[in-house]
């Protein structure tokens, strides 16, 4: 590559882009002014700031000072000073570095972890479930542990342990091997030791369960009844009702705030859901749902809590009850949605369609469906809202009205397609 040197600025520095070279080569610009000192560009675009030095009079060695982006240039450019004074006082800085790195535990990692990549980069739902996996799990394992003793084995074990649930373990296993990768990027461990590396994950099974129509009109029956005699609190029964007519996840739902919902669009605009800003396409049925609920002055949710100003913390609990007393013993709330994707395809709709609808994050369908206008959309949101809120609409229906007929109850069953409405 050559020995050409660098006089490094902020504005040089990020100039630089990677340039074709020996696989077995390191493209680094080395300073004019700091012997030793220079900035690695990998193939990715990553920069790093190193120093460079000879130890034991023979052995060249370079060191990771930090990423460019994490480091100033100055910040950098001081702690190579630092080790240059280290080298003439007769202290190699890899055997410094090497000390502190064996005296680092997992107890400390996951305190940075939590407050320079889980708070900053998570949102407050998923930060919170790391916090949960490392209290009940990780830290009582493995917390006092110094990194670099903490080896494959020990990661088994942990999995082993919580083998009786094995989504929830493979979620830990997640947590600890992103942990460990951004020890690796701190410099607080050598690149690649990540005893999660090779850690073979248990299986998911994916569950799909749709409610058949006639499973729709009791929960709808349900829903009037708990309503009527107060049997549950009308936010709660809101929120059932807008997670089947419009295939929303739970806490999108829970979160929605009136700001959101633009009932004369037949809209909702969603702020922050799992796959970032989005619109929701109300059906009519979901449409007269939230003109009917009145809000509160001091409240912005919709789905309003028991505290002032809060929104519903707790769905499971209530939607057990519902689910109960409409025998659907098995059906989660996240069913609810499977069933609106399923009763879509049923009616014909596209796979695009179905992932507008949605709110897929898959980028190649987001890609496919992007072009589709509004006037689409309504069209297909108001074709399966009405056909769920029909089947809904039979379970309320009073004696007087008398029974529907079989043909009604048998229609458009959802359950002939399985899409997967994640």
């Amino acid at each position: 590559m050559g020995t050409r040197k660098f006089h490094l600025t902020k504005k040089a520095i990020a100039a630089f882009a990677f340039r074709p070279q020996n696989p077995q080569a390191r493209d680094i610009r080395w300073d004019a002014s700091l012997r030793g000192f220079g900035v690695r560009v990998f193939p990715s675009g990553t920069k790093v700031f190193v120093f460079r030095y000879t130890a034991l009079g023979r052995v060249r060695r370079i060191l990771t000072i930090g990423h460019v982006g994490e480091l100033t240039l100055e910040q950098a450019r001081r702690r190579a000073q630092r080790m240059r004074g280290d080298l003439a006082s007769g202290v190699d800085p890899a055997d410094e570095r090497a000390a502190q790195r064996s005296s680092i535990t997992l107890n400390e990692l996951a305190t940075r972890y939590l407050a320079q990549h889980a708070d900053q980069h998570k949102k407050p739902s998923s930060a919170a479930e790391d916090r949960r996996n490392l209290r009940l799990h990780v830290l009582p394992a493995l917390g006092s542990r110094p990194l670099q003793s903490i080896k494959p084995a020990d990661v088994e074990r942990l999995k082993g342990a919580l083998g009786s649930k094995p989504i929830g373990a493979n979620r830990v296993i997640a947590l600890l091997s992103k942990m460990f990768n951004l020890a690796a990027q701190w410099g607080l461990l050598p690149d690649g030791e990540n005893p999660c590396r090779h850690i073979k994950r248990f299986a998911e099974r994916r569950r799909d369960r749709f409610l058949t129509a006639d499973e729709l009109a009791t929960l709808g029956r349900v829903l009037n009844e708990f309503e009527t005699s107060g049997k549950a609190d009308p936010n709660i029964v809101l929120a059932i009702r807008l997670l089947v007519l419009t295939g929303c996840r739970r806490d999108e739902i829970l979160n929605l705030r009136w700001s959101e919902v633009r009932l004369d669009q037949s809209q909702l605009w969603l702020e922050d859901s799992k796959t970032g800003r989005k619109a929701v396409w109300l059906p009519v049925e979901a449409v007269e749902a939230l003109r009917a609920h009145p809000s509160q002055q001091d409240n912005p949710f919709v789905i309003r809590g028991r505290k002032q100003g809060s929104r519903l913390q707790n769905l499971e609990r209530p939607w057990q009850r519902i689910r109960a007393a409409a025998g659907l013993h098995d059906v989660r709330l996240h069913d609810l949605r499977h069933t609106y994707a399923s009763v879509a395809a049923a009616g014909g709709l596209s796979l695009p369609v179905i992932g507008g609808l949605l709110g897929h994050r898959n980028v190649a369908t987001t890609q496919r469906y992007a072009h589709l206008g509004n006037s689409v959309m309504n069209a297909a949101s108001a074709m399966v809202g009405n056909q769920l809120g029909a089947l809904l609409a039979l379970g309320g229906r009073s004696e007087a009205n008398g029974r529907h007929t079989d043909e009604e109850a048998n229609s458009s069953p959802p359950t002939a397609t399985k899409i997967a409405a994640e």
